[in-house]
């Protein structure tokens, strides 16, 4: 059986999120700062944020290069849909406080201050999320009420944007900006039950079945690949913790989100592959992947060149010649 990812996730995937059951899809690497977490800076808080716009357009905005914004996670309105956008151990500008960017983690919700009220799907796959991160940081799993201290070492647990301080002046919150969010709607109680309750436990005890399919190419070396996950009843089966295997070496860890699916791309060099995934005794179907060098395109390119200068060359003698 595969177990606890965190202490399992390898390197090699492209596409590798830092958190299994979600999407990697990077921001603009000019909206967040470098770093080594946790040997640079602890991580002591989980943030969260409301969007006030839609998942997509928040994802959007944060691989634009003029927000000079970014969360780690972005998750859509009924929670099925996660994006992973900065690693972990990278610093998102998301607090309005650089003390508290550089120990938490941003976590962005599709909606509106005080207009959305989410499902509770939202709360149950936000609190998954967040019961993973504090087990992985060793954050404290409290909502604490009031302004977060000034100092970030001086408390951990789990809070709104609202509730970080302004730098400038402590008794504020919503950082520099004094933002408002999540908001009057947003259910504290409830994602703290959640958080109380769900498992991460995989799903793999149910699995019958995990189907691999190509799903489209970035540019002529890197590919996209999904990979469903099904029960006996060949229904969906989501949070499915499954290996990816290239020419029979495994890669690294993933798992299927909320809806039983997922994705991850990788980048190949020149050469033949063959792509699977597999959970236990249960193995996907394999996909075979041909890259060819662009070193013959590129000698016909220069040889035709070469031989355009040279009837150049020949053309301007014999005129000088006549």
């Amino acid at each position: 059986m595969i177990i606890l990812v965190f202490l399992m996730m390898g390197k090699g995937i492209s596409g590798q999120p830092d958190y299994p059951f979600s999407t990697w899809n990077p921001a603009n690497s000019g909206n967040y700062s470098v770093a080594d977490r946790e040997k640079d800076y602890d991580i002591r808080w989980i943030v969260i944020h409301v969007a006030e716009g839609s998942f997509k357009g928040t994802i959007s905005w944060f691989k634009n290069p003029s927000a000079r914004a970014s969360a780690h996670f972005v998750i859509s309105m009924d929670g099925k849909n996660l994006v992973h956008m900065v690693r972990l151990k990278d610093i998102a500008w998301h607090a309005g406080n650089w003390e508290y960017n550089k120990h938490s983690i941003g976590i962005e919700i599709e909606g509106y201050v005080n207009k959305t009220i989410w499902p509770d799907t939202l709360y149950e796959n936000l609190a998954r999320l967040i019961k993973y991160l504090s087990q992985k940081y060793n954050i404290s799993i409290k909502h604490i009420s009031g302004i977060a201290p000034p100092n970030p070492f001086s408390d951990s647990g789990i809070i709104g944007h609202i509730q970080v301080p302004d730098p400038n002046n402590p008794s504020l919150g919503g950082g520099r900006s004094h933002h408002k969010d999540p908001g009057a709607l947003f259910d504290w109680n409830k994602l703290m039950k959640y958080i109380e309750k769900v498992s991460l436990t995989p799903n793999n005890k149910y699995l019958s079945r995990l189907e691999l399919r190509l799903a489209g190419k970035e540019n002529s070396n890197t590919y996209l690949f999904e990979v469903k996950a099904f029960d006996k009843n060949n229904n969906l089966l989501p949070f499915t913790l499954y290996e990816i295997y290239i020419n029979d070496r495994k890669i690294c860890i993933q798992g299927t989100g909320p809806d039983g699916v997922n994705y991850f791309y990788h980048r190949f060099d020149e050469g033949k592959y063959l792509i699977k995934v597999s959970a236990d005794s249960v193995e996907s179907n394999i996909i075979e992947i041909n890259v060819k060098s662009n070193k013959t395109f590129t000698f016909i390119l220069l040889s035709f060149l070469a031989l355009l200068i040279l009837l150049i060359l020949i053309k301007y003698f014999r005129e000088i010649r006549s």
